[in-house]
């Protein structure tokens, strides 16, 4: 499956320069990286708190 994935050009070149450095190629590194969080064990998300909780 194709997707469009807009990332800020910082993190894009850090990006390349990781799989050029691992010798893959981007699209290969990606889907390491989302196989990778989808394994990762669930960690509770941060809650935001008001004011008035404080």
């Amino acid at each position: 499956m194709r997707i469009t994935l807009e990332l800020p050009d910082p993190l894009f070149a850090r990006l390349k320069a990781r799989a050029a450095s691992e010798q893959i190629s981007l699209k290969q590194l990606l889907q390491s990286y989302v196989e990778q969080g989808l394994m990762a064990p669930k960690q509770a998300r941060p809650t935001m708190r008001t004011a008035s909780q404080l």
